[in-house]
């Protein structure tokens, strides 16, 4: 169909669903050999009735398996299961309305991830609104990305987004510009003006489903009044409708009635229109979802909310009259959950018909949607608004606590077990059957003629094809090595592929991306978070202490692998999350406590707190490669005593006794303070090794560390400051006069009980 078509269906005002009866199942599989099926029926919806009116927005709540996705599905007429009853728009079967009037917004949407967000609305764009390389087009394509606060993804791909950011880019590409035209004061003063034209400023504050058949007729009119003047009062929308009026010679009919226009004329009015429109649909779209800064930014780098924006712009981009949005503020905080909730809103005010399924939603947010469906079951326990649905669970004895989420109260009512909640599940049933056979009555009253055209733009199928090309060659380019190399191994070329190597001294798997890598560390941690919650059920585990020193060691220490290499991206959410998990497990507290509150109360620094500082130490290092004790003295020229006396020097057969002998001949030249036995053997050769390892680290000043410090005396326990109150580093140490040189007996005697006696030919004052 050419651009400009037109197709017969109804004002967004005059739009009206009704279910009648709808039941879905899946099939019965039973093979030939056998009697009993090995797979039974099983009833998805089980005779669902419901009628929704124009400008509702509606909220589908429910426990898990309620049967929430295929109502939504069988709403659009895209379910595939078997179903019986009827799905209708003003007597028009689902399955018979023209493409795009109902638009169906995934929970997930498939994007081609090494795209850019630019490259993807512009694909969009060509197959919905026409050629790209119209001015008009692109200046939508701006105004999209501003809006949906993508302009700094611009050229990122779709892979590199996280969770939030996706979402926001699936909701990008189905918003229409009706979202942003009340925000200005301009917009809002033509609209007031247009209330009083039509005599509807005592009704702004009315449900339309309280107006009367001619005040509808007249918010109609107002509707299209209204979506004209607003656009013709920008300098710019003046300028490009006198740009499309001389191009299609329509400047000598300005003030023609189009009644009088020949056949030909009317449709080059029809096709100038529709490009008018697509001259501004874009750019509102980019603005009202704030994804302008992420208009170059690749599909893969987007977070979820903003995924979920470009998906819904994606799909609003025909205008279509009625919406369907499966759980569209999953993985969204609080905050781009409400900005998505309210665009909706939004629409709705439009005239437009939104459907949501929803999962647990707040407070604030439970109270945008106009109205609520419940389901359990597969059954369609009550339809209608908020304040009908609390009169009604109030009159079977099931009232709401004061300050609870309403939406968890109502699930909680219809999700208890079957044994102790069906009374009040067949209570809540029959009281919308009752209302549901007084609003059929007002229904048939208020049914209103069809008699508005909907266009919709769509490329023929050469078009179409060449889009999809471009698209994927795209997509070819960029990953040109990975689809050679899947060639070379589909054709069984051997390739030698060191999966493993190492950066910066960091094994990472270089086949995998960083968000991969960041999945599989997230496990690691999950695992080991098992482990914390076995040792609280234990009576030796359950001390804080041992708990937080068992996080660090199990937990932090895998989180906190390789920080100084993907430290700043934004993919480390990942790991955080199971960082907050071990967390709640070190501190015991519940679930609703915030996350700020828990690292205080564990002691623990936060996740983001240490990965810069292990950042800032390996950039320390990279600036200053002096050693702390040695300076730039090279390793095999520093003091032998920093090396290990379990390095023998002399053959492999050569006794430890005899490698410590031959070290301590090697000291003699040194300038040492340590008394030289006339022997030449060491004293105390004969000593266990954990002596001569403890000997060593007095010697080298290494064991006096901030906890050494204050277990020899040095400092107190609480103030681990140098005698100097100068912070206790190594460097300060072994420069300090306040600091002696060497240890005395006591102090020895607290460090190693059975070093005093070789002490005594090792140091000067003893």
């Amino acid at each position: 169909m050419e651009v400009g078509q037109s197709r017969k269906t109804t004002t967004n005002n005059d739009v009206v669903i009704s279910v009648e009866g709808l039941s879905v199942w899946t099939p019965e599989e039973k093979p030939w050999y056998r009697t009993k099926p090995t797979k039974p029926q099983l009833t998805l919806l089980n005779d669902v009735t419901c009628h929704i009116r124009g400008g509702e927005f509606v909220a589908v709540i429910g426990p898990s398996g309620a049967g929430k996705t295929t109502f939504l599905v069988s709403v659009a007429g895209k379910s595939k299961l078997p179903h019986s009853g009827t799905v209708t728009i003003n007597t028009v079967n689902v399955t018979d309305l023209p493409k795009g009037y109902i638009e169906v917004v995934p929970q997930s949407e498939a994007f081609m991830e090494s795209i850019t967000v630019a490259e993807h609305l512009r694909f969009m764009t060509e197959m919905k609104l026409g050629s790209y390389k119209r001015p008009e087009n692109r200046s939508v394509l701006d105004g999209i990305t501003r809006e949906f606060m993508l302009q700094r993804h611009r050229h990122t791909t779709i892979s590199s987004l996280s969770g939030g950011e996706r979402r926001l880019l699936s909701l990008t590409s189905s918003v229409s510009y009706t979202l942003v035209l009340y925000k200005r004061e301009e917009n809002r003063s033509v609209l007031d003006g247009i209330t009083r034209e039509f005599m509807l400023q005592r009704h702004r504050h009315t449900t339309i489903s309280s107006l009367s058949r001619g005040e509808r007729r007249l918010l109609s009119l107002a509707s299209s009044v209204s979506y004209t003047l607003l656009l013709y009062k920008k300098e710019e929308n003046r300028s490009v409708l006198d740009s499309i009026t001389r191009e299609f010679m329509l400047r000598r009919h300005r003030h023609i009635a189009i009644s009088a226009l020949s056949g030909v004329e009317r449709r080059l009015l029809s096709l100038a229109s529709s490009l008018q429109e697509n001259r501004s649909v874009l750019d509102g779209i980019t603005r009202e979802f704030m994804l302008r800064r992420h208009r170059h930014t690749a599909i893969s780098a987007l977070s979820g909310g903003e995924r979920r924006l470009l998906s819904l712009a994606s799909s609003l981009l025909s205008c279509p009259r009625v919406i369907i949005c499966d759980e569209p503020t999953t993985g969204l905080d609080s905050y781009n959950a409400l900005l998505v909730v309210g665009a909706l809103q939004r629409l709705s005010a439009a005239g437009q018909t939104v459907i949501c399924s929803i999962h647990q939603p707040s407070s604030v947010l439970f109270k945008e949607f106009s109205s609520i469906m419940l389901m359990a079951e597969g059954r369609m326990l009550f339809h209608g608004s908020q304040n009908d649905c609390k009169e009604l669970f109030e009159s079977i004895n099931l009232r709401c606590p004061n300050n609870y989420n309403p939406a968890e109260f109502y699930i909680k009512a219809i999700s208890v077990d079957p044994s102790t909640s069906t009374s009040h599940v067949d209570e809540i049933s029959e009281a919308y059957r009752n209302r549901l056979s007084d609003f059929e009555s007002s229904l048939e009253a208020a049914a209103l003629p069809v008699d508005v055209t909907f266009q919709v733009s769509q490329r023929n199928w050469f078009v179409q094809v060449w889009l999809l090309i471009w698209r994927s060659s795209l997509a070819l380019k960029r990953e040109l090595l990975l689809h050679l190399y899947q060639l070379a191994v589909a054709m069984g070329v051997p390739i030698a592929h060191n999966s493993l190597p190492k950066y910066l001294g960091i094994t990472l798997d270089r086949s995998l991306t960083y968000r991969k890598n960041c999945e599989n560390v997230k496990k690691k941690v999950h695992s080991r978070n098992n482990i914390l919650q076995r040792l609280t059920t234990t009576k030796w585990g359950a001390s804080p202490q041992v708990l937080r020193t068992s996080g660090l060691a199990l937990a932090f220490s895998v989180g906190e692998y390789a920080c100084p290499v993907w430290g700043r991206s934004a993919h480390a959410k990942l790991v955080d999350t199971a960082l907050n998990e071990t967390c709640r497990i070190i501190t015991g507290c519940l679930k609703p406590t915030p996350v700020q509150m828990l690292y205080p109360l564990a002691g623990i620094a936060p996740p983001d707190v240490r990965r810069t500082v292990a950042s800032s130490a390996e950039r320390a290092k990279m600036d200053d490669t002096r050693h702390p004790m040695h300076g730039f003295i090279p390793a095999p020229q520093r003091l032998p005593s920093r090396r290990s006396f379990m390095k023998c020097v002399d053959p492999l057969n050569t006794s430890q006794a005899q490698a410590r002998c031959a070290l301590w001949r090697q000291k003699v030249s040194l300038p040492t303070p340590f008394v030289q036995p006339s022997e030449n053997l060491p004293p105390g050769h004969k000593l266990p090794w954990e002596t001569w390892k403890s000997l060593n680290r007095l010697r080298t000043q290494v064991g006096r560390s901030k906890d050494n410090m204050a277990r020899w005396g040095f400092t107190d326990a609480q103030n681990l400051n140098c005698l100097c109150e100068a912070p206790q580093t190594m460097v300060h140490l072994t420069s300090c006069p306040a600091c002696p040189y060497t240890c005395t007996r006591e102090e020895l005697m607290t460090a190693t009980s059975g070093a005093v006696s070789v002490a005594q030919f090792w140091a000067c004052i003893i």
